[in-house]
């Protein structure tokens, strides 16, 4: 595990690019006005716009919590520092469960795989241009067509919760972009 300072600052960084209108607050709106970007995107209608949709409604209530309409970044990281701080399995499994989420809404066609065009589109329905998430993909594929969503979960769980510098320097650049 890292030290919670570095994790503080990799949590605040998730938030950031969670936070589609960059508002500083991510609240159920910010979940449908992503879901809006995919199913567009995908040209989803019917069942399948539905099936996204609440797959995006899912990530929402999972970052956000039952009782919360919102939350802020501050509120955000805290509440990972305390589920770090009282039980870093919890915390491991929360963060698991919100990337498990994010990756189940680019499945369209519940292969568990993730292509690139997947990929992009998610990373544009939370505001990041196309070039960083191929980047971004990129690092994660190793260079392959499609990603496991086992092994995407695995990345990004291991970018934001533990020590690997290598990981986080790589994701930390190409978000900045």
């Amino acid at each position: 595990m890292a030290d919670l300072q570095v994790l503080q600052e990799k949590w605040r960084m998730w938030f950031d690019s969670l936070d589609v209108n960059k508002s500083g607050v991510l609240t159920p709106k910010t979940w449908t006005d992503a879901a809006d970007v995919l199913i567009s995107g995908h040209s989803l209608e019917g069942n399948d716009a539905a099936t996204a949709r609440a797959k995006m409604g899912k990530l929402g209530k999972t970052v956000l919590g039952d009782s919360q309409s919102s939350i802020t970044k501050e509120q955000f990281t805290q509440n990972l520092t305390t589920f770090f701080e009282k039980d870093q399995k919890q915390a491991l499994d929360y963060i698991t469960s919100v990337l498990r989420s994010l990756f189940e809404v680019m499945d369209t066609n519940n292969d568990c795989m993730v292509d690139e065009a997947g990929f992009v589109l998610m990373c544009r329905a939370f505001g990041h241009g196309e070039d960083t998430a191929k980047v971004v993909f990129k690092i994660i594929s190793g260079g392959q067509d499609q990603i496991d969503v086992d092994v995407c979960v695995k990345f990004w769980t291991d970018v934001w919760f533990s020590a690997d510098n290598e990981k986080w320097q790589n994701i930390s650049e190409a978000l900045k972009q």
